[in-house]
């Protein structure tokens, strides 16, 4: 009996297109740097990857890739007698979805990228771009100050932002073109924001923007009256980095018994100072029980304050007044909402560490047991851990976030 004829090529018969979607899928979801070279295996694949539809699909936000952080550690030198601090920076791979529990370091999809934190400290982060400070110095410290912006996505090229001599920075913004501003510009086009003091001049804020593509920082503005110098206002505290969203940059600060607001307009550049109509009895100061209030954005764009208990783990947000006018210098806000956190099995106290880019998430960390990550979603109520080992007490924490959809879009050449 004579063997059949082996035909000379053999092919696997062509899977439709909503299949091949459907597979494409669960490698998104496990692995971005897998799909990304699906996307060239054949034209066929590249066109259904690029589909915007599809990229949607597989993420509808920018998906939160993971933390850079730094925090310090004291060392004993016995033959000195003395104890040394080093400053140590780090990045921290978000957990990634429950069939793919994996962690992976931000160069396993971006090579030049573990080299980043060798440029600089982050500052601040805004949709895949990253403001570094290049060296650490004191609050007095009067040296050069000098920043850059990193894209990590672009292989870890950065935009060396022209020194400033002398200058204290307090707050920062980093805001995009498109998301936060117009601009004719084409391409990447950003725009930076520092306020702080000019050497020599501590009674009056300074405010300085730079823009992409510039040779220099904007002419600065030096006409506002410090809020240290004003009667009522001492020490003022607020996180550095602004919550950006329609179209400003806010800073959370207070004093001894009220809350207040600063705000710079991305388009603009307006400064604004309002205190917030919230007495200490609704939010109380500097309670063990609380911890400090922080600002946020909800899922549909609106600035939220945010003020959680350690140990009971709800939350309590409060919102701007819409018909609310400002009086005086005050604004109208009225508590919102009251949320229950899920609690995370053996988790005692929580620490608000910073709150991410897009939507109603908060990172927060067990501030009795250990530094275990995890994500709160103020939507939803639920708790998820997102790094699956103890870290240490961190001085800061910074999320980066990735829009995969542009990203994929900008590397495989689709306009």
């Amino acid at each position: 009996m004579e063997a059949l004829p082996v035909p000379a090529t053999a092919s696997m018969p062509k899977l439709a297109d909503d299949v091949l979607l459907e597979i494409l899928a669960l490698v998104a979801d496990d692995d971005e740097a897998a799909l990304f070279r699906c996307a060239t295996t054949c034209h066929r694949w590249r066109r259904l990857i690029a589909d915007p539809t599809f990229l949607r699909r597989c993420w509808p936000a920018s998906a939160l890739v993971g933390f850079f952080t730094h925090h310090s550690v004291e060392q004993y030198d016995p033959g000195n007698h003395r104890c040394t601090c080093t400053v140590v920076h780090g990045f921290i791979p978000a957990l990634r979805s429950p069939r793919s529990p994996v962690t992976r370091i931000l160069g396993s999809f971006v090579p030049a990228a573990d080299a980043l934190l060798e440029q600089g400290t982050p500052l601040a982060s805004r949709g895949g771009l990253i403001l570094l400070r290049a060296l650490d110095r004191s609050y007095c410290s009067a040296a050069t100050l000098r920043l850059s912006v990193c894209n990590p996505l672009a292989g870890g090229t950065r935009d060396l932002l022209p020194p400033l001599e002398g200058f204290r920075v307090l707050y920062y913004a980093l805001l995009l073109a498109g998301a936060d501003f117009r601009s004719s510009k084409l391409g990447l086009y950003y725009k930076v924001i520092l306020i702080g003091f000019s050497s020599g001049d501590i009674k009056k804020y300074t405010i300085l923007t730079f823009s992409s593509g510039d040779p220099s920082w904007s002419a600065p503005k030096s006409y506002l009256v410090s809020p240290l110098d004003r009667c009522g206002l001492w020490a003022l505290q607020g996180q550095g980095a602004a919550v950006v969203t329609q179209g400003t940059a806010h800073w959370l600060l207070r004093d001894a018994s009220s809350f207040y607001i600063q705000r710079v307009s991305a388009t603009t550049g307006e400064y604004s100072l309002s205190k917030l109509s919230i007495s200490s009895s609704q939010l109380p100061l500097g309670s063990y029980k609380y911890d400090e209030p922080r600002l946020s954005v909800a899922s549909d764009g609106t600035l939220v304050l945010v003020c959680m208990h350690k140990y009971d783990f709800h939350v309590v947000t409060w919102t701007r007044r819409e018909d609310g006018e400002i009086v005086d210098g005050t604004e109208e806000w009225i508590p919102t909402r009251q949320i229950k956190l899920t609690k995370p099995q053996h988790m005692y106290m929580l620490r608000c560490l910073c709150t991410v880019e897009r939507g109603s998430t908060l990172l927060i960390a067990d501030g009795f047991i250990d530094e275990r990550l995890y994500s709160a979603n103020l939507d939803t109520a639920q708790v998820d851990q997102i790094t699956d080992d103890n870290h240490p007490r961190y001085t800061s924490v910074e999320p980066f976030e990735v829009d995969w959809p542009t990203f994929f879009m900008s590397r495989i050449g689709v306009q």
